[in-house]
C-alpha cells in the first residue's frame, strides 16, 4: 500500500498530466467556426419560346483579403454566344461602402451608372447617377433607415431634377417587415408631382411566407439590385406580389412562385457555386 507522501504525489501529478494532454491534443481545427462558403458564381436563364433560343445570365463576384466582394461581373450567353457586358466595382472606405461605379465592358472609361453612399448617426443617403440613355432620370436619391441591428426598415427614394424636367420628379417610399431575421414583407408606395400637387400612381405588396433552413449566400452583398435578396439569414421558398396601378385602378397583378433547394456540406444551396474555407 502506497504511503501518505506517494499519495500526494499522484495527487498533484494527475490532473497536471491530464490538463497537459488536453493542452496537446485540442488542436485549432477543434475551436474555430465552421468553413465560411463564400459566394462565387451565380446565374439565371430563360427561354425564348418563339425564338427557340437560351439566354443566359451568369454573374461572377470577386473578394479581397478581407473577404469583402469588390466586383460582379456580369456575362450574358445567347445560345451559343458569351460576351462580357458589365461589371460594378465596390469602393469602401473602412468598413463602409463608398461607391458602386457599372460600367460596360466597351466603354470602361466612364460609369453607366454610380451609387455613392453617405453615412449619418440615423441612416444612409444614397445618390444614384446613370446617363440619359439608360432611359431612367438622371438623379436618384434614396435615404435608407435602419433598425438597431442593422436591417433595412424604410426607404425613401426621389428620381428627377427639378431643372431636368418637372414631370420627371417622383418619389416613392418601402417599408421592409422583418421575423426571425428574414424578411417576410415590402410595402411600396409610389407618387409623382403633377402640376404641383403629389398623386398616387402605384402600390405594390411583395411578401416572402415561407423560408427554407438554407443559408442565405447573397446575405450582406451590398449591390443595390441585390438588396432584398440580400436581406434574409435564409432564403426565402415561396413569395406572393400584388400591384396596384394608378394606369389600371381596377386591376390587381399578382405573381407568385416556390421553390425548394438542395443543400451542400456546409449548408448553402447547391444551385450556387462558392469558395468554402
Amino acid at each position: 500500500m502506497a504511503n501518505s507522501a506517494t499519495m500526494k504525489y499522484y495527487r498533484f501529478i494527475l490532473p497536471l498530466f491530464l490538463s497537459s494532454f488536453v493542452l496537446f491534443t485540442c488542436t485549432e481545427e477543434d475551436v474555430i467556426s465552421p468553413p465560411v462558403c463564400l459566394l462565387t458564381h451565380y446565374a439565371e436563364n430563360y427561354s425564348r419560346i418563339d425564338k427557340g433560343s437560351i439566354i443566359d445570365y451568369t454573374y461572377v463576384l470577386t473578394y479581397d483579403e478581407r473577404g469583402r466582394v469588390i466586383d460582379k461581373t456580369y456575362y450574358e450567353r445567347y445560345t451559343n454566344y458569351q460576351q462580357k457586358a458589365y461589371h460594378d466595382t465596390v469602393i469602401y472606405e473602412g468598413n463602409r461602402v463608398a461607391s458602386i461605379a457599372r460600367k460596360l465592358f466597351y466603354d470602361d472609361a466612364k460609369p453607366l451608372i454610380l451609387w455613392e453612399f453617405e453615412y449619418t448617426d440615423q441612416y444612409e443617403i444614397v445618390w444614384l447617377t446613370n446617363i440619359p440613355a439608360a432611359g431612367l432620370p438622371p438623379i436618384r436619391k434614396e435615404v435608407v433607415w435602419r433598425d438597431d441591428k442593422g436591417k433595412i426598415v424604410r426607404i425613401e427614394s426621389t428620381y428627377g431634377r427639378e431643372d431636368y424636367h418637372p414631370f420627371s420628379i417622383a418619389s416613392s417610399y418601402i417599408d421592409y417587415t422583418y421575423d426571425n431575421g428574414n424578411l417576410i414583407q415590402k410595402d411600396m408606395h409610389s407618387f409623382q408631382i403633377v402640376d404641383g400637387d403629389t398623386v398616387t400612381t402605384g402600390r405594390q405588396r411583395e411578401e416572402w411566407t415561407e423560408h427554407s433552413t438554407v443559408k442565405n449566400p447573397f446575405k450582406g452583398l451590398p449591390f443595390i439590385d441585390l438588396r432584398d435578396q440580400a436581406l434574409s439569414d435564409y432564403i426565402p421558398t415561396q413569395y406572393f406580389r400584388n400591384t396596384e396601378s394608378s394606369r389600371f385602378p381596377n386591376r390587381i397583378d399578382t405573381v407568385s412562385w416556390q421553390r425548394t433547394y438542395r443543400m451542400n456540406e456546409f449548408g448553402y444551396p447547391k444551385k450556387y457555386l462558392y469558395d468554402c474555407n
